[in-house]
């Protein structure tokens, strides 16, 4: 008998006279033919396996690593579009709790850094914007207190949007005598090498009187370089008394504040005291809270001039709501 009838024997072998077939010639059949429906060897006791080759493997990760560089881009673009919606969200949150502060007091937050009353604007809006168990002796972290592009809570008591100083500090430079910003705080210069303290804040309707309210910024980032997000940053004019980034309810005049003349920048460890500017960890445009309420993204090009005019409710030129948008 051949082989193969060996293992598939005929219909005739299976008769009374093939006394020797037992139940283990049919179970061996079967087992064959079963896998040569698989498409296996024969061979009962050799196994295949298969591996890749080197060259396969090298081809697979440079395919992997390919992959992680298209992606990686674009996960960061989507996590700073969040951010940069969610930073636009805390701005507009600190305008309505202003404008409700206004309508309180019937006048905006003067941002005092160095008494106790009235004290930063932070301060003066706590309860405003569900804060009221919050206090400079708590000295909580509030987390709309805190551009999500730079930092979390985790920071401490911190804070990232300020607002321009009054121009009129820089007022032997023309044209800005006389130019003051909403949040500028209770001091200015007198022109005379001291200054005065009798500011007693702005009302909406000042605002609406002269520059008007979409035309005027309350509110944006204070520059701050990468590299101090997490604290440090040094002191603003080579003056160690004047803090820059402390927290949001005590500093000195610079902590909440920035040069209102100078243009706007990108947060760079690269551009000196980067912490005297206007400035957002922002890609192509900074986010900025009007007095009217409207958050609006201005881009870094905007002319220092137009910026100045800006900040300054009362300078009397209405400067376009979007420029350089």
């Amino acid at each position: 008998m051949c082989g193969r009838c060996a293992l598939f024997p005929p219909l005739h072998f299976f008769s009374q006279s093939a006394p020797r077939l037992t139940i283990h010639t049919f179970l061996a059949a079967e087992e064959v033919f079963m896998y040569q429906l698989q498409g296996r060897s024969l061979c009962f006791r050799q196994t295949c396996r298969w591996a890749f080759t080197l060259v396969e493997l090298l081809v697979v990760i440079a395919i992997i690593a390919i992959l992680i560089g298209l992606l990686v881009p674009a996960v960061q673009k989507v996590r700073e579009s969040a951010n940069r919606i969610e930073c636009s969200n805390n701005l507009k949150q600190l305008g309505i709790a202003m404008h409700n502060y206004h309508g309180d007091r019937n006048g905006l937050p003067i941002d005092d850094n160095v008494g106790v009353l009235p004290g930063t604007f932070y301060t003066g809006i706590l309860p405003y914007v569900e804060q009221q168990n919050n206090s400079p002796s708590a000295a909580a972290p509030v987390k709309i207190y805190l551009c999500p592009s730079r930092r979390t809570t985790n920071v401490g008591p911190r804070d990232d949007y300020g607002a321009g100083h009054h121009p009129d500090w820089w007022y032997e430079s023309f044209p800005y005598s006389g130019w003051y910003s909403v949040l500028g705080g209770p001091y200015f210069s007198d022109h005379n090498g001291g200054m005065n303290s009798n500011f007693s804040g702005v009302r909406l309707t000042d605002i609406t009187g002269a520059d008007g309210t979409s035309n005027t910024l309350l509110l944006s980032h204070k520059g701050l370089a990468p590299l101090y997000y997490k604290g440090g940053s040094p002191p603003a004019d080579n003056n160690p008394t004047f803090t820059t980034d402390v927290t949001w309810f005590s500093g000195s005049g610079w902590e909440h504040h920035r040069n209102p003349t100078l243009a706007f920048a990108r947060d760079s460890n690269d551009i000196a005291n980067m912490q005297e500017l206007i400035g957002s960890p922002h890609t192509g445009a900074i986010p900025c809270l009007f007095c009217d309420g409207s958050v609006r993204s201005l881009s870094y090009t905007v002319d220092p001039l137009i910026i100045a005019r800006l900040w300054a409710w009362n300078d009397g030129q209405v400067v376009p709501s979007d420029p350089g948008q």
